[in-house]
Formats: C-alpha cells, structure tokens, sequence
C-alpha cells in the first residue's frame, strides 16, 4: 500500500558522535517553541511533547535499543506525536540522538511509521583520524590507557558506510543524506547552518547558541591518563573539565588547531586503513565527488600541532588531583 503523500515528515539525525551533534541539539533545545510556531515539532529526550526534560534523546536510546518491547514503545511516542502534529497542522517532527549510527538495531525502532511518516536520516561523518582524537580526548582517555588500544576498540564502529547499510535497507537510499563534517564543506564552516539547509530551515529565524564541547588543552591529557581512575566515575562524567574551566578559563582550553595525540604519519595510517570503506560511502552518497578526488582530504602538516611546552611534573599533577578533590566534595 502506497502511503499518502500528505505524510508529516519524520527527521532522524543519527549522528554520528563528534560531528557536531551537541551544537545541532542544543540548537533544536533553545528554538524549541520558535520551531513549534513555524510547524516543527522537537520532543523531549523521551519523545514525549515535554520541553522539560532536555535535549539528550541519545540517553532514552541506549538504554533500551536491546529491549524486545523497546519497537513497541517507540511506535506508540511517535504515534503519540503524529496525533500532536494533525492536531496542531504541523510539518516536521525531528529526533536527534548521535548513537543512533552506531551498529545496533536502532532502524528497525521507525520502519513501522512508514505509513505515518515521511521518514528521513540525516547523517554526518567525519574523517576517521579526526573522529579517533576528538573521542579519545572526550571519551576514552578516561577509559583507556593507550590511544591504540581504543583505536583497536573503535575501528569497526567507524566504518560509515558499513554503519549506514541498515538505514539504507530499511528506508533506501534516496531517503538518507549524509554531510561531510569539515568546515571546508559545511554550508557557512557550521553545523548548525548545514543541518538547517539539509532540513530546510531557516536559520536566521533562530536564536543561534555558543560553542559547545569546547576541546580541552592536550597538556593535560598526561595528567588525565595517569589519575583516570580517581578524576572520573564514567567516560560521560566532565567534572573534571568543568572544574579546569572554573580554574583556568579559556587557558583550559586549546588555542591552536590541530592535536599533538597523533603524528602525520599515524594519521595517515587511520587515514589508509578506511581507504576502501570510504570510497564505498562516496560512491553511494557523493556521487558528484569524483573518485580520484576522494570524499576526505588526507591528513596534512596542518592536522598535527607540535608542542613545545614542557611536561607537566608529577607534583604538579598530584596537585590539580588533590585541588580537583576538594572542589567536587565543596560542589556535592
């Protein structure tokens, strides 16, 4: 049976992690009732119509994609907010959840709407050696003690293409649009206005937000790595960050471009080892890129910041740990 054509559309930016999800979210969260009056419907982070609960829709995913009811459960949100859409004459309804692109059985949660919904997958992807040092600086230097034990971890969960074949398989491949992650080929170098763009949005209708998930200075990654165990209680738990904010202010931050983590020559072996996947995800979704030209630029001098600072000595270490301890014992 062929669907009518007067289906609201069901926006679904699956991520990926890294690639300007937080900034995408937070803009969605802060227009939330702007949006609504121009007919678009952003839920709460359960899919419920509740504005108060945030924007971290990833968290209602994770915790139960491996549920057998978990489909049933998300039929009956989304059901519940096509009868809001009808009601109020909107358009759009968008979900934003960055997991979703990880390699779980997250499309089979929407393929029962396709009767209720025009349904499309917004994707962004990033350059693997890129993506590599922005989560391990995030994420899993609070897990792992060396960079290519977590690149080991993660590589096969960063095949893009491999990672998108459910979504094709289950709304084809006209349905999906996927964005390159790179200032140079982001609509304005932003994400915010590339995602507008690829939904249609106007983004000057809206309140732009500032700059989240700011990268924390690389100075400190020895520091982290040696007292993992006692600066964090999860990858997710950015205390500490918060607390080198509130000490050093924007010095806890990098100001230079690049990273130090990698050399030139490590990159361009992450670079290589995704040769093959990422020819396969250019040639099904950058058809207009030409092959010889390649869906990413390899990795240059540029993407390597070569440092000059003088290691931070253990006593000093021990006394951000120890400055660190008191000021989450004062904040609890």
């Amino acid at each position: 049976m062929t669907p009518p054509d007067d289906r609201p559309r069901l926006v679904v930016h699956i991520g990926a992690g890294k690639c300007g999800s937080s900034a995408i979210q937070q803009f969605l969260l802060a227009n939330r009732h702007d949006l609504r009056k121009r007919g678009v419907l952003f839920p709460g982070r359960n899919l419920e119509d509740d504005d108060t609960r945030g924007s971290q829709q990833l968290q209602f995913f994770e915790d139960n994609v491996e549920d057998d009811s978990f489909p049933d459960l998300v039929r009956r949100r989304l059901s519940g907010l096509h009868e809001i859409v009808m009601a109020e004459d909107l358009h759009t309804v968008i979900i934003s959840a960055e997991n979703l692109i990880n390699p779980k059985p997250f499309p089979r949660l929407f393929a029962g709407l396709k009767n209720r919904f025009d349904i499309r997958i917004v994707a962004y992807v990033r350059r693997q050696d890129d993506y590599a040092v922005s989560g391990w600086q995030q994420w899993h230097i609070k897990r792992h003690a060396d960079f290519w034990d977590y690149y080991g971890r993660i590589r096969g969960r960063i095949d893009w293409h491999r990672n998108l074949e459910r979504w094709k398989q289950s709304f084809g491949l006209d349905a999906i649009t996927v964005r390159n992650f790179s200032s140079r080929t982001l609509v304005d170098g932003d994400v915010v206005s590339d995602f507008c763009q690829a939904v249609g949005l106007d983004p000057d209708h809206y309140q732009r937000v500032p700059m989240v998930n700011r990268s924390l200075h690389e100075r400190f990654n020895p520091l982290i790595s040696r007292h993992r165990e006692r600066l964090f209680t999860s990858i997710h738990d950015n205390e500490f960050y918060t607390f080198l904010e509130d000490l050093l202010g924007d010095a806890a931050y990098r100001d230079y471009s690049g990273s130090s983590l990698l050399s030139l020559s490590e990159r361009r072996l992450v670079f290589n080892d995704h040769r093959e996947a990422n020819e396969r995800l250019r040639a099904d979704y950058f058809p207009d890129i030409e092959p010889e030209v390649g869906l990413f630029s390899p990795p240059t001098a540029r993407d390597v910041h070569v440092t000059r600072e003088p290691a931070m000595d253990p006593a000093t270490e021990l006394l951000y740990v120890a400055m660190f301890e008191l000021y989450r014992r004062l904040s609890s």
